[in-house]
């Protein structure tokens, strides 16, 4: 079966995004020795404004991964990491806290054929390889029954799924042994639901509300469409035929507040 056009185009969004944090890097505004294994080209130039911008986004995300990871030192705990693309949290936590990052349960998640690329890139860099936990299975399938399952570990998985296909995202979340739906979880949407159909991520939301019943869930999207960056944003994003569906929807603050109150967070903090 092949993919459909939008999980195309919306999988394409990861190069052109993690080009830009290796750029990013590059300019000195954060250090990431791991984005090389992922572009396999140099980093092209961006301008200040793009590099600052993704600095930020950079910063939120790895202050709110390490004080979670922080939290209560060794107690067992998970980070999901929806739509993780070529993201490299993964490997920079277990760089900078190994010992702690042994007592959380990694997992990442994207389609099927995204999640393919990752593992291969990952096999082909030495760097990416001295962080993998000891016993990580690559084949595909490793030691389950399913093909989606692309890496596996005690404490770190590489998930292909389409994340629109709760019953199969649900199917293949049980088939993880070391994944516990009851311990402290973090749940990470980095620009992930606003390329998802409305009704889709909506019911993403309350799936992972209910699943995982001790969550918090992280969301960095984009708002603000009609002002002159926003209408900027969303002509880019027109342009690489992957528009940003939700972005009309919950275009403030307020609105994205009210959305997860309404999928089951009772805390919301923006």
């Amino acid at each position: 079966m092949r993919a459909s056009t939008n999980a195309v185009t919306v999988q394409e969004t990861n190069d052109h995004s993690i080009l830009s944090k290796h750029a990013m890097v590059e300019a000195d505004y954060a250090h990431d020795p791991f984005l090389s294994a992922f572009t396999l080209q140099k980093a092209p130039r961006r301008a200040p404004l793009i590099n600052r911008g993704y600095y930020i986004r950079h910063k939120v995300v790895d202050t709110i991964l390490t004080s979670f990871v922080c939290t209560n030192n060794k107690t067992p705990k998970q980070i999901v990491s929806l739509g993780a693309g070529f993201d490299t949290a993964f490997f920079r936590l277990s760089q900078q806290m190994p010992d702690l990052m042994k007592s959380v349960f990694y997992l990442e998640v994207d389609f099927p054929p995204l999640t393919e690329r990752k593992k291969r890139l990952v096999q082909g860099s030495d760097l990416c390889k001295q962080h993998l936990p000891v016993g990580v299975d690559a084949s595909i399938g490793g030691p389950t029954s399913s093909a989606n399952i692309k890496m596996l570990s005690e404490n770190y998985c590489l998930l292909g799924q389409d994340m629109s296909d709760l019953k199969g995202f649900d199917a293949q979340l049980k088939q993880l042994p070391s994944l516990k739906p009851e311990a402290p979880t973090l749940v990470l949407s980095e620009c992930v639901m606003t390329y998802m159909k409305h009704s889709d991520s909506t019911e993403l939301i309350k799936f992972i509300r209910t699943f995982f019943t001790n969550s918090s869930f992280i969301t960095y999207e984009q708002i603000i469409p009609d002002d002159a960056f926003g209408q900027f944003m969303r002509a880019h994003f027109d342009k690489l035929n992957s528009s940003l569906k939700a972005i009309s929807a919950y275009s403030d603050k307020e609105k994205q507040s009210k959305r997860y109150k309404d999928c089951g967070y009772a805390l919301v903090r923006l």
